[in-house]
C-alpha cells in the first residue's frame, strides 16, 4: 500500500470521531441499531479514507466499524501499530519520542478545541500527519521509525478492531493475517498468551470491565458492545473471571469513584 500520494497534511481533511462514553451527555444520544458493529478502544485510532479523510477516534469514543479504509493508526502506550491492506503490510513503531508526543498532541486537539481555535487545532494536526509520515514513510518520513509487526501483533490489533462483533472467528482471523488458525495459536502459546479463543475472551472481559468502570452502561449493553452472545453467558464468563458479578464490579467501581451507578 503505497501512501506517498498523499503529499502533505494540506491534501487531508481531518475529523474526530465517536461518541464518548465516559459523557453521559453523548451516551444519552446513542442510538446502537444506527450503528454498524459498534465499538470503542482503550487508546486512540486513526483511520485513513480514499477521499482523504483522516478519521480521529478518540479513546472511549462509540463509533462503527468500517470497510474501505486505506490505513489504520492505532497507538496503544508507547506503541504506534500501522496497518495497511492485510495484516502481513503491519508495522509497529515504539520510537517514544514519535508515539508520546502523538499521544499529547492528539490529547490536546481533543480536549482543548475551545482553547487553541480552529488555526490552532489544523496546525497540531499537521504535526500529527508528519509524525505518522515519519512512522511509516509517507509525506516524505523515514521508514526506520518502525519495523515489521509480528504475527502476534498483527492479530492483538485486528482483534482490537473486531473484538465486539459476535460472530467473530478464528477462521476471520486465519483469513485476514493469511497464516492457518493452528500456526497462529501456536505463536500465541510461545508468548504466553494462551490459546486464541483464550485471548479473545480475556480481550472482551477487559473492555467489558473498563465499560462497566464508566458507570453509563448496563450489564446488557456492556454485553452487546463487547461481543458476547447473550448477557446470561457474559455474566458467567465475568464471574469466573474476576470472581464477581458484572453488576456487582460496577457498583464497587462506581463506589470507590463517589458515583451512582446504571445496572
Amino acid at each position: 500500500m503505497d501512501l506517498n500520494e498523499f503529499t502533505g497534511w494540506q491534501d487531508v481533511k481531518f475529523y474526530f470521531a465517536g461518541q464518548n462514553i465516559h459523557d453521559p451527555v453523548q451516551y444519552a444520544d446513542i442510538g446502537l441499531e444506527d450503528m454498524n458493529s459498534p465499538h470503542f478502544h482503550l487508546g486512540w485510532e486513526l483511520k485513513l479514507f480514499p477521499d482523504h479523510k483522516l478519521e480521529v477516534v478518540p479513546p472511549y469514543a462509540l463509533h462503527c466499524s468500517t470497510v474501505e479504509q486505506l490505513a489504520v493508526w492505532t497507538l496503544r502506550g508507547d506503541e504506534l501499530f500501522f496497518s495497511a491492506g492485510s495484516g502481513r503490510e503491519a508495522r509497529i513503531v515504539d520510537n517514544p519520542e514519535i508515539t508520546g508526543v502523538l499521544g499529547k498532541i492528539l490529547t490536546l486537539c481533543s480536549d482543548c478545541s475551545e482553547i487553541v481555535g480552529k488555526s490552532g487545532v489544523a496546525h497540531l494536526l499537521s504535526v500529527v500527519w508528519q509524525l505518522l509520515g515519519k512512522a511509516v514513510n509517507i509525506a516524505g518520513g523515514e521508514r526506520e521509525a518502525s519495523k515489521p509487526a509480528e504475527i502476534c501483533d498483527i492479530v492483538m490489533d485486528y482483534l482490537e478492531r473486531n473484538y465486539a462483533r459476535r460472530e467473530l472467528s478464528v477462521e476471520d482471523i486465519s483469513e485476514y493475517t493469511g497464516y492457518s488458525a493452528q500456526y497462529i495459536n501456536r505463536k500465541f502459546k510461545e508468548n504466553g498468551l494462551g490459546t486464541l479463543r483464550q485471548f479473545i475472551v480475556q480481550m472482551r472481559l477487559h473492555y467489558a470491565a473498563a465499560l462497566l468502570d464508566t458507570g453509563n452502561c448496563s450489564v446488557g449493553l456492556v454485553s452487546q458492545l463487547t461481543g458476547w452472545r447473550n448477557q446470561f453467558y457474559f455474566s458467567n464468563v465475568f464471574r469466573k473471571y474476576y470472581g464477581i458479578s458484572p453488576g456487582s464490579f460496577a457498583v464497587r467501581k462506581r463506589k470507590e469513584n463517589g458515583k451512582e451507578t446504571k445496572l
